[in-house]
């Protein structure tokens, strides 16, 4: 019976992931990541969860039409804290790079 061997495996497997997780030291991971873009490479700047001030550079993004000019920046235009990044590979003018969220309050209100 494959069915019961495959449900034992599955278990098994998930237990042993989340203690290893569980056993992971507390706290934020940041790092940047370059995406295709399609028209136009992207190098994400803040990890989802960040905390954000404005001003703070979020995202370059690159003209694939012109070869060797600089990346333009993109900045925070408010404080915040990160909830979504872009990662679809289409980016165009106008397109959301960063989703940000206002902190309104302690979170016992």
């Amino acid at each position: 019976d494959l069915a019961g061997i495959a449900e034992f495996i599955l278990h098994n497997s998930r237990l042993a992931t989340l203690e290893k997780i569980a056993a992971l030291p507390q706290g934020n991971a940041n790092g940047e990541m370059t995406i295709d873009g399609y028209l136009t490479p992207i190098e994400l700047k803040v990890a989802l969860g960040a905390q954000v001030r404005q001003g703070d550079l979020i995202a370059s993004i690159h003209n694939h039409k012109r070869t060797g000019a600089p990346a333009c920046q993109y900045y925070a235009a408010m404080d915040g804290i990160v909830l979504g990044r872009r990662h679809t590979p289409l980016t165009e003018i106008g397109d959301t790079i960063v989703v940000l969220a206002s902190v309104l309050g302690d979170a016992t209100d």
